[in-house]
């Protein structure tokens, strides 16, 4: 490829990104029209009191602790485990692939002679697989990755199970959002108000309004309900 066909696919790509950007403003600022922001801020408020009077509490959780908790189907699990499962597979072919391509200096030039080399290389590991002194260091990188990576998965499913089996609900909103972090109000069983932070992944069905699990020995420690990979035990899975 020549770099003025580089330059321009580059530059197309700046102008489309461009372009995108400009049209959501236009389209927002139709949406707005007019309005003030007292108008803006009173409609928000209106939407939140609407949501907030049609919750209703799940009648799973009305059961008291220790409630029956079982885990999620298998497809929804696998679903959910998937992209970690994706992203340990590519490092361990990057790792060792990298390595091997670094250690023996094979004369392959091109990308396509590097991926038929590792191709034709990975089916004779199949074919018999042997152990080389050269696969301790990249198996000990991919070790670690894989712990940094998974070991909090186990501890997170923890307790959001031990949430689910000993936690009170209440009605949550969610005031503010930065990424994948959202900031939450509720109210513990004494009527104090509780400010607390958490995935912003909302499980909830109404966007502005939902349920919360919280610990009632700490309460600012929640979890969003539903839960993606337990189920309450007599709970309609739709």
């Amino acid at each position: 490829m020549s770099p003025q066909i580089a330059f321009l696919i580059v530059a197309a790509g700046f102008g489309l990104l461009l372009a995108m950007i400009i049209w959501s403003g236009v389209q927002t600022k139709r949406r707005i029209g007019n309005k003030s922001l007292e108008e803006i801020f009173q409609a928000a408020s209106e939407l939140q009191k609407k949501a907030e009077a049609a919750w209703l509490l799940p009648p799973e959780l009305a059961v008291p602790p220790p409630r029956t908790v079982r885990s999620a189907p298998i497809l929804i699990r696998l679903l959910l485990g998937s992209p970690l499962f994706l992203f340990l597979a590519t490092s361990a072919a990057a790792i060792y692939s990298f390595w091997f391509l670094h250690l023996y200096q094979p004369p392959v030039h091109t990308w396509r002679e590097i991926c038929v080399f590792l191709y034709y290389q990975f089916l004779d590991f199949l074919r018999a697989p042997t152990w080389h002194a050269w696969m301790v260091w990249p198996t000990a990188l991919f070790l670690g990755i894989a712990c940094f990576v998974g070991l909090p998965g186990p501890i997170r499913r923890r307790r959001e199970k031990r949430l689910l089996k000993w936690g009170l609900p209440a009605r949550a909103v969610m005031i503010t959002s930065q990424g994948s972090i959202g900031h939450y109000r509720y109210e513990n069983e004494l009527g104090d108000s509780i400010t607390s932070t958490g995935n912003s992944t909302r499980p909830w069905k109404n966007p502005l309004c939902g349920t919360v699990v919280y610990n009632p020995e700490n309460p600012r420690e929640f979890i969003l309900y539903p839960a993606y990979r337990y189920r309450i035990k007599g709970r309609d899975p739709s």
